[in-house]
C-alpha cells in the first residue's frame, strides 16, 4: 500500500496540465457535450482523447508498457474506489479546470499570434506527412475518439491555455507571482537532507589500476554484483555509522568518512526533495516523515541510506548552488496558482455525468502518439 500511495501522489501531480478542452465538435457520434461553461464545451470526443493520452502515461510508467486490466480494479481507499475510479476522476476534474480556462481566455480578450497559429499548422502538417493520406490519419485518430479537425482544435486550445497562464502570472498580468507565494510554496512542498550512502548494488569492473572502466560491446560500463563477503562488509559499515550517530558523533564527519554518494560533492548545501521527486522511494518517504535535525537509516535495493533532515535554506529555490533541484519550481508553482485561480470558475462548469460516466481510463485505448 505504501508503494501505491507514492504512485497516487506522483501521478496526480503529473496529470496537471495534461488536459485541454475545446468548443463543441459535432462531426462524430461522440460529439455530445460532457461539460460546458458559457458557450465553451468539452465534448465526448475530446474527453475520450485526453483519457487515452493519460492512460498511455499510466501504462508506460507504472505497468511497464503492458496493460494489466486487473490493476484498474485495485481498491485504493476505504470507500471502495479503484485505480480506474480515482484517475478517471482526476482527468474529469482537470477537464473542468480547462473549461474554466477557456472561458477566462475569452474574458480577457486574448488572441493567438500568427506565429502560434503557424506552429499549430506545422504540427498538423507533420502528422499528415507521416501518413499516406488524411483519411489514413483519421482512421488512426479514430482509435482515440478524434479526427484531424478535432485534434487541431485541441492543439489550438493547448496553445490558448498556455497563453492564458503566461498572461495571468506575468509581472504585468492580473495575478503576478510574489515572493510570499514562492516562499509559501517552497515551505509547503520541499524538504532538505544530507545523505550518507553505502552501496550494495553492482560495482564497476576496471581495466587497470588507473580506474578505467571496462566497456561492453554496447559502449556501457561493465558491472558485476557484490559478493556475499562484500555485502557483509557494506552492512557492517552501515551498522557502524548508525552506532556512531547514536553515540553522538557528527553527521558531517561521518559523511566525510563513509559516504559513497559520488554526487554529494556537487551539492554542499544538501539535497532538496518534494514528495514526487524522482529519487529512491524509501529515501523520499523517510525524508518527509522525519522532523528537522532527526536522522534515520533506510534500506533500498541499491544500498543503505542514512539521512538527516535539515531546515530549509533561505530562498534556496533562487540559489545557483541548488538549481538542479528547482528546475520545475516556477512552472509547478504556476500550475498550483492556475488551479487556485480557476477554482471559482470550475464550480460554475456544468458537467453531464450521464455522458462522462460512459468513459474511463480502463475503457479507452492508450494513446502514445498524439
Amino acid at each position: 500500500m505504501k508503494r501505491l500511495d507514492y504512485l497516487l501522489r506522483l501521478l496526480a501531480a503529473v496529470l496537471i496540465l495534461m488536459l485541454c478542452v475545446g468548443p463543441m465538435a459535432g462531426c462524430s457520434p461522440k460529439g455530445d457535450v460532457v461539460m460546458e461553461l458559457d458557450g465553451q464545451s468539452v465534448t465526448a470526443n475530446m474527453y475520450a482523447f485526453w483519457l487515452s493520452r493519460y492512460k498511455a502515461f499510466f501504462v508506460y510508467y507504472y505497468m511497464n508498457g503492458a496493460e494489466d486490466m486487473q490493476m484498474w480494479d485495485t481498491v485504493v481507499d476505504e470507500t471502495g474506489k479503484t485505480i480506474n475510479d480515482t484517475f478517471t476522476g482526476y482527468v474529469k476534474d482537470n477537464a473542468r479546470t480547462y473549461a474554466a480556462a477557456l472561458y477566462l481566455y475569452n474574458h480577457y480578450g486574448l488572441k493567438l499570434s500568427d506565429a502560434d497559429k503557424a506552429q499549430i499548422q506545422a504540427d498538423m502538417d507533420d502528422l499528415l506527412a507521416a501518413h499516406d493520406s488524411k483519411s489514413a490519419l483519421n482512421a488512426e485518430l479514430a482509435n482515440y475518439g478524434v479526427n484531424y479537425d478535432i485534434l487541431k482544435e485541441i492543439y489550438t486550445i493547448e496553445a490558448k491555455v498556455k497563453q492564458l497562464q503566461d498572461y495571468l502570472f506575468s509581472e504585468k498580468g492580473p495575478e503576478p507571482l510574489t515572493k510570499e507565494q514562492r516562499d509559501a510554496y517552497y515551505e509547503k512542498n520541499y524538504a532538505r537532507i544530507e545523505h550518507i550512502f553505502i552501496s550494495t548494488g553492482a560495482k564497476y569492473v576496471y581495466e587497470d589500476e588507473m580506474g578505467t572502466y571496462e566497456i561492453d560491446e554496447n559502449g556501457n560500463p561493465v558491472t558485476v554484483p557484490l559478493t556475499e563477503e562484500e555485502l557483509n562488509a557494506q552492512r557492517t559499515k552501515a551498522v557502524e555509522v548508525v552506532a556512531k550517530l547514536s553515540s553522538g558523533e557528527s553527521f558531517s564527519a561521518l559523511m566525510e568518512a563513509y559516504n559513497e554518494d559520488t554526487a554529494a560533492s556537487l551539492y554542499p548545501d544538501g539535497y532538496y526533495f518534494t514528495r514526487t521527486t524522482n529519487y529512491v522511494e524509501e529515501v523520499i518517504s523517510a525524508t518527509f516523515e522525519l522532523e528537522e535535525n532527526a536522522w534515520r537509516m533506510v534500506e533500498s535495493d541499491i544500498g543503505y541510506h542514512i539521512i538527516r533532515r535539515l531546515p530549509l535554506g533561505e530562498e534556496a529555490y533562487a540559489s545557483t548552488a541548488s538549481a538542479d533541484f528547482f528546475a520545475d519550481f516556477e512552472s509547478n508553482l504556476i500550475v498550483e496558482r492556475f488551479t487556485e485561480v480557476m477554482t471559482p470558475y470550475m464550480e460554475k462548469v456544468v458537467v453531464h455525468d450521464e455522458i462522462a460516466d460512459l468513459y474511463s481510463l480502463k475503457s479507452v485505448k492508450p494513446n502514445y502518439q498524439y
